[in-house]
């Protein structure tokens, strides 16, 4: 009896996590029949994202991975700073009032790096990249 309550609750549980729901379906059959101009107009938002992002950083100062595909950029923590990924994330929070994601959050490998994205608003890009930039302008410290 109870092998076969497993097998029951195991379809169950296939069904409620495996699968799509059928608005996510419809949804996709919907961007499949009339979603061509709606993916062009957004690749073109998200390359004017991603050069305002690169071009921030560049006046800034930061060093970073051009993105090949990816919503964010990779960015090196600046040499000056005393600690790992999430501590600067931690720091930038709190001094910057900027949100990045710490590689931290991806590997325990000690790397000095962080992601910020550019899947948000420009006006939000820009809210980031004016508290990074007047965060550094009185900081003072970066790269040696």
């Amino acid at each position: 009896m109870a092998c076969y309550v497993l097998k029951a609750l195991a379809k169950v549980h296939q069904a409620a996590i495996s699968t799509n729901a059928t608005m996510n379906m419809d949804a996709a059959e919907e961007a499949l029949r009339h979603g061509k101009a709606d993916t062009a107009q957004m690749k073109t938002e998200y390359d004017q994202r991603r050069q305002f992002l690169m071009d921030a950083m560049d006046k800034i100062g930061f060093h970073y991975t051009k993105p090949m595909g990816a919503f964010y950029l990779w960015v090196k923590i600046p040499d000056s700073f005393d600690g790992d990924s999430m501590a600067y994330a931690e720091h930038l929070a709190e001094k910057a009032k900027v949100a990045i994601v710490p590689v931290a959050a991806f590997t325990k490998l000690p790397v000095r790096y962080f992601r910020i994205s550019y899947a948000a608003s420009m006006e939000k890009l820009k809210r980031a990249v004016d508290g990074l930039a007047k965060f550094f302008a009185e900081d003072g410290s970066f790269y040696d």
